[in-house]
This record gives C-alpha cells, structure tokens and sequence, in this order.
C-alpha cells in the first residue's frame, strides 16, 4: 500500500470539515498515523502542528516534551506519533510573512494500546529491505495490523460488534479504490473507516448462503470491493 493510501484514508477521517478541529479533544485513536485538521485563517503563509508526549494544560511544560513538527502551506497536515499506548498534546501555529505568528489552543488525544501492537507480545521483523517498496504499507490478517516498511505498526484493527479484535476470527483485511478498509470478521463483511467506523455490512450470511448442512457456513476467505463499487465475497 502505498503512502498516498493513508492520505486517501485520512481526508475520509477528517479532512471533510473547514472548521472542525481533528482530532477532536479527548480522542482515542487506533493508528499512529494521523491526519491534523483546523480552521483556516485568512492569508495564512504556513502552518505548523507540534505535537507534545504528555498531557498539558500549559504551554511551558508543552512546549518541553515536544516531539513531533510539521508544517504545511494548506490547514491539513499529515504526522505521525511515535508510540501505541500513549497521551498526547498538540497545537497548530498560524505563520505569516515575515516574522508575524500566532499559537493555537491546547489539544489533547491518546494512542490506543492492543496485544497486536505491542513490542512485547508481537513483532514484525523485516528480513529483506527494499528502496523500492520502501514508501509502502502492508496489512497482516493473522494479526489485524498495518504496518509500515520498518516492521512497525501504524494501524490496528479496532473493536467490532462490542467485541475486541483480539477475540474475532479475521480474514482479507486490505484497503480498497476508495480509501476504505474491508474484511471478513467472525463470518461477516465489513467496510470500515480508517477510524474504525462501520460503512457497511454485508447481509446476515445466513440468509445468503446455500450450505445449509454445514454449521459454520457463511462469507470467508475473500472479500473485495470493485473499482466500479461493487462488492464481491466468497
């Protein structure tokens, strides 16, 4: 998958809004990879987001953990944080030439931590570096992970149906032409968000199959959405 996925991802996220801020205050997010959104300001030059490990209410102690820079000419801003399982604070700064700034508000959101992105219980090695896939991104079923050329997560299958991932048997979990996530979960077809929302749902497999002998009859194996918009599953 390539990076520009993760742009198409995100602009379905959050960058729909001109004055929404993203993300919203107290989020807990299931990727590391996040798409920064904020009011536009007239005749803006530049604008920065500064990302924080912590939570923090002043702009001293903010300003001592930063971590992450970004800047872009436009109010949309891609960044990635370095760590599952982790608080953060974040702030935009408004730039215009040559020397005239102004800093936004506090914002705060958290990483959310699962047994499928945890060093300690989960690795991806690399074996075999490559410079040309090196700009991608590949998603693992056994695990329900996206990770990214390093062998480091960026992406986890969130909770569905009220149930943890970790729990939910998961199958031909892959990106589709329209920025969209699918897979086969616990016997159903899902399209999803790149935040985990459910887009769509097949029809109850029950009422569909025609292996009524079998006690574990349903979808499996393979789902994928056409470039025409149409669904096809196994």
């Amino acid at each position: 998958m390539y990076k520009s996925a993760i742009a198409v991802f995100l602009c379905l996220l959050g960058f729909t809004s001109l004055a929404e801020t993203v993300p919203q205050e107290g989020r807990k997010l299931n990727y590391r990879i996040i798409g920064f959104s904020f009011p536009e300001r007239e005749q803006v030059d530049s604008y920065k987001v500064q990302i924080a490990l912590g939570n923090y209410t002043s702009d001293k102690a903010f300003e001592e953990h930063i971590v992450v820079t970004a800047a872009a000419s436009n109010h949309h801003i891609i960044a990635e944080v370095p760590a599952f399982g982790k608080q953060y604070t974040w702030r935009v700064t408004y730039w215009w030439s040559p020397s005239k700034w102004q800093k936004g508000g506090l914002y705060h959101f958290s990483t959310l931590m699962a047994p499928e992105v945890n060093p300690d219980s989960v690795r991806m090695r690399i074996t075999l570096s490559s410079e040309k896939y090196k700009g991608h991104y590949v998603f693992v079923d056994c695990n329900k992970v996206l990770y990214d050329m390093d062998g480091k997560p960026v992406w986890f299958f969130p909770s569905i149906e009220n149930k943890p991932a970790t729990s939910l048997p998961l199958r031909d979990l892959k990106s589709t032409p329209y920025g969209t996530i699918t897979s086969i979960v616990n016997g159903r077809v899902y399209e999803l968000g790149y935040n985990g929302a459910i887009l769509w749902q097949g029809p109850d497999n029950n009422t569909i199959s025609l292996d009524t002998m079998s006690p574990d009859h349903g979808y499996h194996h393979e789902f994928t959405r056409l470039a025409n918009g149409h669904y096809m599953v196994m």
